[in-house]
């Protein structure tokens, strides 16, 4: 009976043959008359869903059995419920029976009843304290149970020591030639789920279960030889062995054998044959197939170039989770690219990507926490986001965290956090950085004010070619700030300034020539630096410019185009411009032109 139930099981490293099985219970039948064997057969049967015919005798002797509690009966009448042989099917009562023979101390029910339940809706709470039912019978050596046992508890591990009895129970089963516990136990050796890492003893599981033929573990012990992992590294066989299973269908292997042909250093570059197995394993649902199909169809290699199918399989790779492709479809809804722009799921497939530490997305989901409508803002989860992503090197993340937390919004402490990322960046090196912590220095946000201080990272922005610090730099200067007064270098630092076009270097770099300090007087240059200014928007220049129009400094006298520019001025709340326009309104030198020109 034992052996017949190794068959028909395929426990303890025997191959599974229910023809065999069905032999042995029919001989054993007919030869001794065995009514566990003829329970066992109507088992099997029942769970081969294979035609049963039920003689008047044998339905009595069940439904005897049944009601005496024998635990074998008990389970082929759950599998009989289960199934829908000899019976009607009930799903409801083949639970309660697989429950009766699981009490009774039938191992096959317990293990039954316990997957039975957990394929309905069912709570965490309420598997976890059924798991009982399938330690018994993985304690007792049933195999199956073992793996079982050892899957949910990974599955409804609320600790790290669940995590560590799963991968005993993995262990037991692998020992035992379980193929697929021997794949999931050397999983875990490799990545140190619930045991310390091992590379070498999961090839030893690998390559025992892949010897069997089973794909999965053709994969797992193919990528340990490609990548020299507890194994000296032979790509030759790694290849060929990783190929064997593409071929099989396994998916992962699709998708790596994709990545062989993309690098073409195992094998041959082959576009076209790598586009072939990543498609092969996007149509298995494996994320990674998926992703790498959709960059090919949207970069055109190796097929031609399709962005919709790019998109539909990104879309499905992010449905997933995989972070490179949640991120992008998140690019492509906050910006509508190719798709309706959906801000809401922007923001989630940013989240679903930064919760797995992909940097891009923790920077792009704060983005959407500060400033985007598909998520409620939050300044403060928005700073703990920028501050992963600034933690991981993002400059931009950098930036904002700093900018973020010197906001007026935030606490004290918060603005000290981002003036300290500020320094530590600008330390760094990043040029980007200096002027802002100048900036910093000087108006006291987040740290103490200190003119030297900022006199010295304006000044190393400003070397580095920041026009806004050459500007900063250049007031230190004139009014002796952290730095011993200089006219001339004041009048250098705006001078660049205003080659780069900066508004209020041109405007700063002409008030120094007006007042020729530090640098000859030059009206023409002035004027011509103050309305390169003005006309950028600066009101301070708009006003000033307006002046020398109506003195004729540096430039022709022109008094309906200086009301013009005092206009400009007046109209951005520049109170030196509203003034010239009240005084020259009472001396009667508005005109009806010039109002139409104002206007």
């Amino acid at each position: 009976t034992q052996i017949a139930d190794m068959y028909a099981n395929g426990l303890y490293g025997m191959q599974k043959d229910i023809a065999k099985a069905i032999l042995l219970y029919k001989q054993l039948i007919a030869e001794k008359n065995s009514i566990i064997a003829e329970i066992k057969l109507y088992q099997l049967l029942a769970k081969e869903q294979q035609n049963i015919i039920f003689d008047e005798t044998s339905l009595k002797k069940i439904a005897s059995m049944a009601n005496n509690f024998q635990p074998d009966c008990l389970y082929l009448y759950a599998l009989m419920y289960l199934h829908g042989v000899g019976v009607d099917m009930s799903a409801k009562f083949a639970l309660k029976y697989f429950k009766y023979a699981a009490d009774c101390g039938s191992i096959l029910g317990q293990n039954d009843y316990f997957v039975e339940l957990a394929e309905r809706p069912r709570t965490k709470q309420t598997l976890v304290s059924a798991l009982k039912y399938l330690k018994m019978p993985a304690d007792k050596g049933l195999v199956l149970a073992q793996y079982n046992y050892a899957k949910f508890r990974t599955l409804l591990a609320e600790d790290p020591e669940h995590l560590v009895e799963a991968t005993k129970y993995y262990k037991l089963a692998a020992d035992e030639g379980y193929e697929q516990a021997q794949i999931e136990y050397a999983n875990c050796c490799l990545s140190g789920l619930g045991t310390e890492i091992n590379a070498a003893e999961a090839v030893k599981y690998y390559r025992s279960a892949a010897a069997k033929g089973n794909p999965d573990a053709q994969c797992g012990y193919a990528e340990c030889l490609l990548d020299g992992l507890g194994i000296e590294a032979n790509p030759k066989e790694g290849e060929r062995l990783l190929k064997l299973s593409a071929d099989a269908g396994c998916a992962k292997a699709q998708h790596r054998y994709g990545t062989l042909c993309i690098f073409g250093k195992v094998i041959d570059k082959n576009l076209t044959l790598a586009v072939h197995y990543f498609k092969l394993s996007a149509i298995q649902g494996n994320r990674d197939g998926q992703n790498c199909y959709a960059l090919c169809c949207q970069k055109g290699e190796g097929v031609v170039k399709n962005i919709e199918e790019a998109i539909r399989y990104h879309k499905m790779a992010a449905d997933q989770g995989h972070p490179y492709a949640c991120t992008l479809c998140g690019l492509r809804y906050m910006h509508g690219d190719g798709v309706v722009e959906d801000l809401h799921l922007a923001a989630k497939y940013f989240l679903m990507a930064a919760a797995q530490g992909s940097v891009d997305a923790q920077y792009f989901y704060a983005i959407c926490l500060v400033s985007m409508d598909g998520v409620e803002k939050n300044l403060e989860l928005a700073a703990h986001y920028f501050k992963m992503a600034a933690d991981q090197g993002h400059v931009g993340a950098q930036y904002e965290y700093a900018a973020l937390c010197i906001n007026a919004e935030m606490s004290e402490n918060k603005r000290q956090d981002g003036a300290k990322y500020f320094k530590m960046a600008a330390d760094n090196g990043d040029v980007f950085f200096f002027f802002y912590y100048a900036k910093l220095c000087k108006t006291g946000v987040g740290v103490k004010v200190n003119f030297a201080e900022a006199a010295k990272y304006a000044k190393l922005a400003a070397d580095s070619g920041n026009s806004l610090a050459q500007t900063f730099f250049s007031r230190c200067l004139y009014n002796g700030e952290g730095v011993v007064k200089n006219h001339v270098l004041s009048a250098h630092y705006a001078k660049l300034a205003a080659i780069q076009k900066d508004p209020v270097g041109q405007y700063l770099y002409a008030l120094l020539l007006r007042e020729g300090i530090g640098i000859e007087e030059n009206p023409s240059l002035v004027a011509e630096h103050l309305k390169l200014s003005a006309d950028q928007g600066y009101a301070p220049a708009q006003n000033n410019y307006a002046a020398c129009l109506i003195e004729g400094y540096g430039v022709e006298q022109n008094r309906d185009l200086a009301l013009y520019y005092f206009n400009l001025a007046a109209h951005q709340g520049n109170l030196n411009a509203k003034l010239a326009l009240e005084q020259l309104s009472v001396y009667g030198l508005l005109n009806e032109s010039v109002a139409k020109l104002t206007m």
